[in-house]
């Protein structure tokens, strides 16, 4: 992938593997692979839990390194019933905020100590960059315990001034949920919730950021109103109110 310049590659049954590059798709002009091989490829690639996930839900994510050193986030599925992968391609560099051309008073988040911070935005959009990019810089500025909670862990950090604490669902915790709750106890300021996915996990995630934590999370919407209005589509009518009220204190 590097070679070619590849941020992505899709791996599919009786279909050359494809490569994205620069926004559009390349075929390999090897052969393609048959359902055994990808089948081999799979489980060579998956931890026992792993299998097991995948075996029950039909798709699961990972991460893994090659011998250089890149990175991939890899998710792993079925279509038509057949084993399927789309992986992509991690920077072993985080970029900086130049680099991913933020507005300069994002900086402005890297100083907040309590709050909740909540970027969204379709998948592919670069949510997890922008996040590991703030995450990075903390590092490099301030002296704090920060925890993150990813599935998987995409970018790897080395403490710096901060002591960062990595934990991966399906390998350090089952999930989101017990996750958010645990890391309360493990003396963090700040927190980063790799997706807000259910209503225990928002819920937790508010909890956090009302007790003095900096809570940083990411959610599958276009626009800002949406990302509130899914976020209260997530709890019954008769709590919402409440809900909107810890949001307008601490988003």
């Amino acid at each position: 992938m590097a070679k070619l310049g590849a941020s992505d590659l899709h791996i599919k049954v009786n279909t050359p593997a494809t490569f994205r590059v620069r926004s559009a798709l390349r075929s390999a002009k090897e052969q393609p692979l048959t359902a055994e091989q990808i089948s081999q490829m799979i489980s060579a690639l998956l931890s026992p839990e792993q299998r097991e996930a995948f075996g029950q839900n039909g798709q699961v994510d990972l991460a893994r390194e090659n011998s250089i050193g890149d990175r991939f986030r890899i998710n792993v599925f079925r279509q038509r019933g057949l084993p399927s992968l789309a992986v992509r391609r991690v920077t072993r560099d985080i970029p900086s905020f130049a680099e991913l051309h933020l507005p300069e008073n994002i900086e402005r988040i890297t100083r907040e100590t309590q709050g909740l911070v909540l970027l969204s935005g379709p998948t592919g959009c670069g949510k997890s960059t922008t996040i590991a990019s703030i995450l990075e810089y903390i590092n490099a500025t301030r002296r704090c315990h920060i925890v993150t909670i990813e599935d998987p862990i995409e970018y790897l950090y080395t403490d710096k001034k901060a002591l960062v604490s990595q934990r991966e669902i399906g390998i350090d915790v089952p999930d989101f949920n017990q996750a958010t709750r645990a890391m309360l106890r493990e003396d963090p300021d700040i927190l980063l919730i790799g997706e807000m996915r259910d209503r225990d996990t928002l819920q937790a995630a508010l909890q956090a950021a009302v007790t003095g934590h900096l809570v940083l999370g990411t959610v599958h919407a276009s626009t800002a109103p949406q990302t509130i209005q899914r976020i209260l589509e997530l709890f019954p009518p008769e709590t919402r109110p409440l809900i909107r009220q810890g949001l307008a204190y601490n988003l």
